[in-house]
């Protein structure tokens, strides 16, 4: 069994958390991003062919945000496997969402 430290343990958890808000967060900006670009190509009355380049560029860029968030999730799951095969499989850090990736909270609760 892997002895994990608590407060490490706990260390991983909130950078965990803070890279999904930042990853959910980047997405959230592109979207605006690629919202205003078409409202303010339309509103200038330009050719369509004109901005898009640029759409195409800021799509691209949603496409490789997605699939690093999905890696992403993919080594949470991993962590979390990690965990239960540790001595702090008994800790709930908290994940986002309804237990995290995996779907499965820890029943009990370490004191620190």
């Amino acid at each position: 069994m892997t002895k994990l430290d608590y407060h490490d343990a706990q260390n991983v958890s909130n950078n965990i958390i803070a890279t999904h808000e930042a990853l959910d967060e980047a997405l959230l900006k592109l979207s605006a991003l690629t919202e205003s670009m078409v409202f303010a190509s339309r509103n200038a009355g330009m050719p369509a062919a004109d901005s898009q380049k640029a759409l195409e560029a800021v799509t691209d860029g949603i496409s490789g945000l997605i699939a690093s968030r999905r890696g992403f999730v993919s080594a949470h799951k991993h962590m979390i496997i990690v965990r239960n095969q540790s001595n702090q499989q008994v800790t709930d850090f908290g994940c986002l969402g309804s237990g995290g990736p995996l779907k499965a909270k820890s029943p009990l609760r370490v004191a620190a």
